[in-house]
């Protein structure tokens, strides 16, 4: 993959995943088949690890659960993109290839699975301002 994948490539391979039978993040997660577990992990919002044939998903349990949602959809965005790598979503650094496809990839997620219809989905005033922009910028949510 010595180039950046393009959005056309990424949606491909997203599509492997999603159909009719997935319309949630815990529907995605299976069919991906990650596990996913809740820890401190300081400030690493969350880590995909590959371990053997295991997809691991650790997401940081002191962030809200709207942001919860966002980096389990990124880590599902490495599960699917990187599966043999390791990867970690530093909420800092948003220029390695790796976090730019999975922020690609998490804007194609939250679209088809509409997260943001989700009346449980809440973002509080100020919540995504260490988020990574790349990520809100696919969204539309800031220029």
């Amino acid at each position: 993959m010595g180039m950046l994948l393009d959005i056309k490539s990424i949606e491909k391979k997203l599509n492997r995943y999603i159909n009719n039978n997935v319309t949630s993040l815990s529907d995605l997660t299976d069919r991906v088949n990650a596990l996913v577990l809740e820890c401190d992990l300081g400030n690493n919002a969350g880590l995909y690890l590959y371990l053997g044939k295991t997809k691991l998903i650790l997401i940081n349990s002191n962030l809200s659960d709207s942001k919860k949602k966002i980096v389990l959809a990124h880590e599902l965005g490495h599960a699917i993109l990187h599966t043999k790598s390791s990867c970690a979503f530093n909420l800092t650094d948003s220029t390695a290839k790796a976090e730019i496809e999975a922020n690609i990839c998490t804007h194609l997620i939250v679209r088809k699975l509409d997260i943001f219809m989700d009346p449980t989905f809440r973002i509080s005033t100020g919540e995504f301002n260490k988020l990574d922009d790349g990520f809100l910028r696919l969204q539309g949510l800031i220029y």
